[in-house]
This record gives C-alpha cells, structure tokens and sequence, in this order.
C-alpha cells in the first residue's frame, strides 16, 4: 500500500488533443460569461447612478442598456487582445 508523503512522486500524462480543444472551449464559454456579467455589472451602476441623478425610470433603462453594451464589449476586446477568444 503505497504511503502518502513526501517522497511520492506524481507522474503526469502529457494532455491529448482532445483534452486541449475541450479546455479551449472551456475558456472561451467562461470568457463569455465573465463579459456578460461585467456588462451587467457596468448597466447596474449605470442605471443607479442615472436615476440617483434623476433621470426618469425608462431614461435610466435606456442608458442601462448602453452601458451594458460598452461595458461588455470592452470586457470582450481585451479577451480578444489576451487570446482567449
């Protein structure tokens, strides 16, 4: 029975293709996620900051909503520059 310590060595296995691509895909489908929800975050904070500033509900929506879009798609560009898409 082998004893757990300090002189057990691990032997990894070199990853295969197909371990690769499925990790691949893995990034880029958590890469998505994560802009997706840094655009949330961004129209959250805009729209709070709009309405505290006392923009009417749809005008605070409105301006939610552009800043989703800015926020998520500069998520989206520096992923790109960083290779993860």
């Amino acid at each position: 029975m082998p004893t757990i310590g300090a002189h057990t060595q691990f032997h990894p296995r070199p990853p295969s293709h197909g371990d690769v691509d499925r990790l691949k895909a893995t990034i880029r489908a958590l890469s998505i996620v994560v802009g997706v929800l840094g655009g949330l975050a961004g129209a959250l904070i805009c729209y709070l900051v709009v309405r505290h500033l006392g923009a009417a509900p749809l005008g605070a929506a409105a301006s939610s909503g552009g800043g989703f879009i800015t926020v998520s798609t500069f998520i989206y560009f520096i992923e790109e520059k960083l290779g993860l898409f």
